[in-house]
């Protein structure tokens, strides 16, 4: 089998996915703008080849690269990612190498927020967000039937601007000033966290894994999130429901939705992607499995092996405190991700926490603990 996977030190943690698939017996060819002598050993070590190109966004820059393979190792069978901004990319990198998997012409089904309200839809879950709106008197009409506050973004799941929370008439004019982008989307904002349902997808489309996550977000750069050992069942089934209505196979996936006043559930987003990059390792820590390996399994059409009961919760604890854990949260502690936080003015480095427990209560009081 011949995998070319794109941008392939996006993450620290991502060579267990290549080392897995070498010994499988899979040759992992690399794409991607880092020089390769300031890649890891471990990543470097799990690839057949890598050729660097000097911008990842320069499409024809990428052709060279998969024709430079293909002429090299013979048929292409795979072309991944887990970069989310390169999701259109590697879509139309497969449409025009014949390669299997969401091409160009399936992709934007996922590219924008109002195409998966479509998909939400089709699979009978209410959808958060609105109709895309493209004028002021648009925006406005959606808030008379909802009321202040909303929250708006633009349509395309990739742009880089951020939402924003719009809660008077002013801050409504104000927005709509000079807007370069074309078109947004609404919901009624609410400060609830944001319930998932996270997975992998093998390649009849059928959900092998499944996990649920409560996540806090909060400024600035706090960020809490949690796994459940039991999934509410509304939520299993919604989810259920949206991947087969998403028609996917072999992919992980991350479906966030938000409870309403009602405690009903609706649905907000569906990543074809790990939520963020220490989740892989949150599933593993969780249930003592390896979700490395057994996404490789699923890639090279062997069966998902893992058997889980969800023994613990376990936690993703990144906090602007820059507090440590006391000692006597240290056994709870199970790994460590550094990070490197860009503000305004300069690169602060802190440190993400790993931790896990049977018991929430103590991962809830170590969250609190941190964020001192």
């Amino acid at each position: 089998m011949n995998l070319i996977v794109l941008s392939p030190n996006v993450a620290p943690n991502y060579h267990h996915f290549y080392e897995a698939l070498r010994a499988l017996g899979a040759k992992v060819l690399a794409i991607g703008d880092e020089p390769f002598d300031q890649l890891s050993s471990h990543l470097t070590g799990s690839l057949e080849e890598y050729y660097k190109v000097e911008n990842m966004c320069n499409y024809e820059e990428l052709v060279r690269a998969v024709g430079y393979f293909t002429h090299r190792y013979g048929r292409i069978n795979a072309i991944e990612n887990f970069t989310p901004h390169l999701l259109l990319t590697e879509a139309r990198l497969r449409s025009d190498f014949n390669v299997a998997g969401i091409n160009q012409a399936t992709v934007t089904a996922y590219a924008t927020y109002s195409s998966l309200r479509k998909i939400f839809k089709r699979a009978r879950v209410n959808p958060a967000y609105s109709e895309r709106v493209t004028t002021l008197e648009e925006t406005r009409q959606y808030i008379n039937e909802v009321n202040y506050p909303v929250l708006i973004r633009p349509d395309s799941v990739f742009s880089r601007e951020s939402c924003q929370v719009i809660d008077n008439e002013t801050a409504l004019n104000s927005f709509w000033t000079d807007k370069t982008t074309e078109a947004f989307v609404l919901k009624p904002y609410t400060p609830a966290p944001c319930i998932s349902l996270d997975g992998l997808v093998d390649n009849r489309g059928q959900i092998v894994f499944c996990a649920s996550h409560i996540i806090h977000a909060a400024e600035p750069n706090n960020l809490f999130i949690y796994s459940e050992r039991e999934i509410p069942a509304d939520l299993e089934k919604a989810g259920h429901k949206i991947i087969l209505s998403g028609n996917l196979t072999k992919r992980f996936f991350h479906i966030c939705f938000y409870r309403n006043t009602k405690n009903k559930l609706l649905a907000e987003n569906l990543n074809l992607f790990p939520s963020n990059n220490a989740m892989v390792d949150m599933f593993n820590f969780a249930n003592d499995i390896n979700m490395y390996q057994e996404w490789a399994n699923i890639l090279t059409d062997k069966p998902f092996t893992a058997e889980y009961k969800r023994p613990y919760h376990c936690a993703y604890i990144h906090t602007a405190a820059h507090t440590t854990p006391e000692e006597k949260y240290h056994p709870l502690i199970v790994a460590q991700h550094a990070l490197s936080i860009q503000s305004s003015s300069h690169v602060m480095d802190t440190t993400a926490y790993i931790a896990r427990s049977a018991n929430l209560n103590e991962i809830l009081e170590l969250n609190r603990s941190l964020q001192i």
